[in-house]
């Protein structure tokens, strides 16, 4: 970003001022009141758009010496996690631009990640909406008078009201402080940890402190939720209009915007929100204005009536379950809720801050569960005729408080939002069963482009990068609109390794001849389970070190597993390497089985002395069962010896049965009018997943790997052209496997005893 862009710059926006403010100017000179602009006036007038009043004062303050002020063009460089974006400055550090003093970078985070107040990290737990509900709560310095908003006033509850009074803002929010930190982080490019640590040190809030130095930075490093969403955007300062966007791991951004819109409720949390909406009610119901009131009861008959989807089902058996798809409107119209709007509904929770106030009643009921170990119970109003206050009494609600949560109101509040898309972006998933813990209903975004769109029309330019973005007219038909799509350029670029350093194999049939054929009701035979064992016992005599070896799924990786355990196939693979097998639970888990895998491989390499032939490396190592689309198909780095070979079995489709791809399917027929298109998809989705797991492999430039795909699908042109282009002159087709052993095993000697 050089002097001559930063001056365009501002020609541009003082241009842009001018012409929008004439254009408003002879729009108003229509209506009754005249809008007189004097020379002298400093400030905008009131009667501009909120637009026009921020480029008023950006072009006023370009014109002045404000450096505190001054918005400077911006590169925005966005990915999927932290540890990504911390990988990323630590790439940065290595280059001529870390010392540069021009490039100001400020990686940019959530409250939740960069809160440093314990007592509220304490409070909060893990939740963070709460983290942010309570941030807010510190900074409005407390009495409810005081409250930005006449409907939260008076919504605030007793309890509040006394709590309230007794706080004082947070600690972390010194002006001095502040700025301090600031400086600090803009001096250098600061990674989240080194923002936390001197917040502490000098008890200065980094989330506050960051959100400070955008305006001046000209790199901003933030997560995917950061830049997509729009509120979110908006919260922190982020504006895209004249920036650069670049979008890294762009693969993982369609189901990153997916999840981020996509929302699942159960029966029990629609439960427990109209549990507290009553109890909040029936509570204050003398203190609210009739608005309010009918707004609350709105919510109320909203819950009502989604508790009535999971109507018991005579029909049902025990323990069957029954999905059922609809359309938003028509979901709407069978609960008789269409005559609700959504949109004031939304914006009601928003400004009335509802959800902080029924998070307040659930917190004293835990006090008072805490005190008294007994049951939840709510207040019911007596029957009075000669007093204006109603009387309590209480009465056992029959649920555990322990049960609830208070990120299920937040569940419930996106709900209510995902609800308010169009009707043909959207599907609504009911699943019934006669145990009610079993229910729930779930929103299903299909078009993650409605979400991308306002991120593509607002930024200057943008570029979406990864090293497995193929194939890539899935990535721009689901992101992008048909509008666009001749502004879109494309650019592969070869590895960084030698052609000599990569063997790709599309192999066709095994040892004994068998054809491959993990089609879904194929791969179950136990002759095709058989080869797979067999293939394995060979593979394992010719690579040296690491071998991972990736399934389409947990079910059939256990089946393999078993099977092979039971006929004796293991034994050999066991005399050369250990075996590992990637856990289905949590992420701890995972973590371990790695850590094993890697020590496994290191240990058995430690003090041997350079080897002369093939056999003295390929009885060390470890072998490696994973998943593709699992937890070790992304983000794991199996550099060097860690992965000399990746074995891929069979083809990860999507079931067809799902109803999500059921859906997904018919959308795209409807949007493409297309009857191949549907198709397409789901083989762009499967050579997705593929492809993420064969870049494991093949981390530096010295690097070398082979890779094995196992099913004689992967030789068909069509699939061969949605394989990655790096490897495109490293893939052979091989019809059978002696072929293919001897020049795995000629690959594998010539690179070992180079």
């Amino acid at each position: 970003i050089n002097a001559e862009y930063m001056g365009e710059h501002k020609r541009r926006r003082v241009y842009r001022f001018n012409e929008a403010l004439q254009n408003e100017i002879k729009d108003a000179s229509s209506k009754e009141d005249d809008l007189l602009i004097k020379e002298e006036q400093s400030n905008p007038p009131e009667s501009l758009s909120k637009v026009i009043k921020s480029m008023y004062c950006s072009s006023s303050e370009e014109e002045g010496d404000s450096d505190e002020e001054y918005v400077v063009p911006k590169i925005l460089y966005s990915s999927r996690t932290h540890s990504q974006l911390k990988q990323f400055v630590s790439e940065i550090s290595r280059t001529i631009f870390w010392k540069d003093p021009t490039i100001k970078l400020l990686q940019i985070a959530s409250r939740s990640t960069l809160c440093i107040n314990q007592r509220v990290r304490d409070k909060a737990g893990n939740n963070q909406n709460r983290i942010t509900e309570l941030c807010l709560d510190l900074l409005a310095k407390t009495t409810p008078k005081k409250r930005k908003s006449r409907i939260a006033m008076e919504l605030t509850t007793q309890e509040e009201d006394e709590e309230l009074e007794n706080q004082c803002s947070c600690p972390y929010m010194d002006a001095s402080a502040l700025r301090q930190l600031k400086y600090y982080i803009q001096v250098d490019p600061r990674d989240i940890e080194d923002m936390i640590e001197e917040g502490k040190r000098i008890k200065a809030c980094p989330y506050y402190a960051s959100r400070k130095a955008i305006a001046s930075s000209n790199v901003l490093i933030l997560p995917y939720q950061s830049l997509i969403s729009r509120a979110t955007r908006e919260a922190l300062g982020v504006d895209l209009n004249e920036n650069v966007v670049i979008i890294d791991e762009a693969h993982n951004l369609v189901d990153t915007i997916n999840d981020m819109h996509s929302v699942e409720v159960s029966y029990m949390q629609i439960k427990q929100a109209s549990i507290l909406l009553s109890e909040y009610l029936i509570r204050y119901r003398e203190r609210l204005l009739p608005e309010n009131k009918d707004n609350i009861l709105l919510l109320v008959r909203i819950m009502d009536q989604l508790l009535k989807l999971f109507s018991p089902n005579p029909k049902l058996k025990p323990n069957e379950d029954t999905i059922r798809v609809v359309g938003i409107n028509q979901f709407l119209f069978d609960l008789q809720l269409d005559d609700i709007n959504m949109f004031k509904m939304e914006q009601f929770i928003q400004r009335s801050e509802i959800i902080r106030k029924l998070t307040g009643i659930l917190e004293q009921q835990k006090r008072q569960h805490d005190e008294s170990k007994g049951e939840v119970r709510i207040h019911r109003r007596k029957k009075t005729t000669n007093t204006t206050t109603p009387t309590m009494q209480h009465e056992p609600l029959g649920y555990n408080i322990e049960d609830f949560h208070v990120q299920q109101l937040h569940l419930v509040e996106r709900f209510l939002v995902a609800i308010m898309n169009m009707d043909e972006d959207g599907r609504i998933l009911i699943t019934q069963s006669m145990d009610l813990k079993k229910c729930k209903v779930r929103f299903v975004l299909l078009n993650p482009g409605v979400y991308f769109e306002d991120v593509v029309k607002q930024s200057r330019s943008m570029v979406l990068a990864g090293g497995t973005l193929e194939p890539i007219q899935y990535v721009i038909s689901e992101l992008f609109p048909p509008s666009v799509h001749e502004n879109i350029k494309t650019f592969t670029y070869n590895h960084v390794i030698p052609k000599e350093n990569l063997l790709a194999i599309c192999l066709d049939k095994g040892p004994s001849g068998q054809l491959f054929d993990f089609t879904y009701n194929q791969r179950n035979k136990p002759e095709m389970l058989s080869e797979i064992g067999r293939l394995l016992n060979n593979v394992v005599n010719i690579v040296p070190d690491g071998l991972v070896v990736f399934f389409p799924s947990y079910r059939f990786e256990e089946q393999v597993y078993q099977f092979l355990n039971s006929q004796g196939l293991l034994t050999n693979i066991l005399t050369k390497k250990k075996l590992f097998r990637e856990p289905r639970v949590n992420e701890s888990n995972v973590k371990d089985t790695l850590k094993c895998y890697f020590e496994e491989i290191d240990n058995s390499m430690k003090d041997k002395p350079p080897p002369t032939a093939l056999h003295e490396v390929t009885h060390r190592g470890a072998i490696l069962f994973c998943v593709m689309g699992g937890k070790m198909s992304e983000g794991i780095n199996f550099a060097d010896h860690y992965a000399r070979c990746i074995v891929v079995i069979g083809m990860p489709y999507p079931p067809p049965q799902d109803p999500i791809i059921k859906e997904k399917m018919a959308y795209i027929s409807r949007k493409t009018k297309n009857t191949t298109a549907a198709n397409d998809y789901i083989e762009q989705i499967c050579l997705k997943t593929v492809n993420q797991s064969i870049g494991r492999a093949i981390r530096h430039i010295n690097d070398y790997a082979s890779i094995l795909l196992v099913d004689h699908r992967y030789s068909r042109a069509s699939t061969m052209s949605r394989l990655p282009k790096w490897m495109k002159e490293s893939t052979y087709h091989m019809n059978s496997f002696p072929p293919a052993f001897q020049t795995m095993r000629n690959f594998f000697a010539g690179l070992v005893l180079k």
